[in-house]
Formats: C-alpha cells, structure tokens, sequence
C-alpha cells in the first residue's frame, strides 16, 4: 500500500511515546536507585544526607540507561520488521 510509510510512522510514534514517558520512567527509576544507595550506604543517625555526587551519578546513570534502552528497542524493532534490507 504505502511502502516503508507505514513502519516509518509506525516507528516514530513509538519513540515520540517512549520518549514522553521518560520521565515518569526516569522518577520511577531514580527512585530504585536512591533507594538502593541509601540502604548500602546505611544509616549513623547523623544529619548528613547521601553523597550528592553518587545521587547524582545515579541519575545521570539512570536517564543514560533508558535513552539507551529506547534507542535500542526502537533498532531492534526497525531491523525485524524491515525484512528487505537485511543481510542474514
């Protein structure tokens, strides 16, 4: 009918979803991780909190991780379904 059209569109309005759910994912996410590093980190009954450079890291990490993991699903799905162009 339209050639590549459709999976194009297809393609694209699953990284505009994926990319307007960020950051939801990324609160979500970062909140494991905050978690995470306070329960390692522990507690001393003192008034400092975390190390702001590993809460940092760890977001930083996190928004990383998932544009990764989006740009990687969205190529996965792009080289199954476009079964003409691949070598195998």
């Amino acid at each position: 009918m339209g050639g590549d059209k459709p999976l194009g569109l297809a393609i694209g309005g699953l990284v505009s979803v994926a990319f307007a759910l960020l950051p939801a994912l990324a609160v979500a996410v970062f909140y494991l991780v905050a978690n995470v590093s306070a329960l390692i980190i522990g507690t001393d009954f003192d008034s400092d909190p975390n190390e702001p450079a590993v809460l940092l890291i760890g977001l930083l990490g996190t928004v990383t991780f998932l544009v990764l993991a989006i740009a990687g699903s969205v190529a996965l799905i792009g080289r199954r379904l476009s079964l003409k162009n691949r070598d195998d």
